[in-house]
């Protein structure tokens, strides 16, 4: 077992940024390194204090809540993962900000397209409203509004 009391304490292998886990199967957040106990490399598991609430308890088993996969089990000492269910980041990893950048241009994408329908509707409702004043019919409502 490779103790650890922090995610504080020197993550040794590397890692110098916080860490999030998630669920393989579905990528649902289940927790973070700020809460790491312990890992074990012989067991392939990791420990955590505590998890997210996108974790569900059955018996002694833990599941993600969104895919109900099986992830580990609770112990005396926490959440004991297994490490080939869930999978991990670092923030700020080169991973993440190449992953940005593209989920950021379909975002820009759709949003493009968006717009593009309301300036449509937004023109139909111009050239409507250009007729109606051509036809002199807005002064006509406006005489009518007055009336009443």
């Amino acid at each position: 077992h490779k103790r650890r009391n922090s995610a504080a304490a020197n993550m040794g292998d590397g890692v110098d940024a916080p860490l999030v886990f998630q669920c393989r199967r579905c990528e649902r957040i289940i927790g973070d390194s700020w809460a790491l106990v312990e890992t074990s490399e012989v067991e392939h598991t990791l420990t955590l204090s505590g998890v997210s609430d996108k974790v569900r308890r059955r018996g002694q088993k833990l599941c993600c809540a969104n895919c109900n996969s099986v992830l580990g089990r609770d112990a005396a000492i926490g959440c004991v993962l297994d490490v080939d269910k869930i999978q991990s980041y670092a923030l700020g990893s080169s991973g993440m900000a190449a992953a940005a950048p593209a989920a950021a241009e379909q975002g820009a994408a759709e949003n493009d397209g968006d717009l593009a329908k309301i300036k449509n509707v937004l023109l139909h409702f111009h050239e409507r409203l250009c007729s109606l004043e051509d036809a002199g019919l807005m002064d006509r409502l406006a005489s009518l509004e007055r009336r009443l």
